[in-house]
């Protein structure tokens, strides 16, 4: 019994690992993203669900300091609005956030 569970951990793992290689998209750790319905995010980094091993993304809304965490497949899939497809969240570049103060 328990090497049929290692068997089956190994699996698990080595499946994840060999999804995450081939289909997702690159996440930019510290990048800034805007959400489809506007909110400003920066991701502060990556996590695995305890229980499916999961790659999740944790990230913080600009506007309210709240943080987040999210499925990392869910975070970079695309959404339909308005009946257009586009991403869940943009990256966005961080320039255009930040605009240096005028000097004097």
């Amino acid at each position: 019994m328990i090497l049929w569970i290692c068997i089956h951990y190994i699996r698990l793992v080595v499946g994840c690992a060999i999804f995450k290689f081939y289909n997702m998209k690159k996440l930019k750790l510290d990048g800034i993203y805007k959400h489809y319905k506007g909110t400003k995010v920066r991701v502060l980094g990556t996590a695995l669900h305890s229980e499916t091993l999961e790659e999740m993304v944790v990230y913080i809304h600009l506007e309210d300091g709240v943080m987040w965490v999210r499925p990392k497949k869910m975070f970079l899939e695309k959404v339909e609005k308005n009946g257009k497809v586009i991403d869940r969240f943009k990256p966005l570049n961080p320039k255009v956030l930040i605009k240096p103060a005028k000097k004097s």
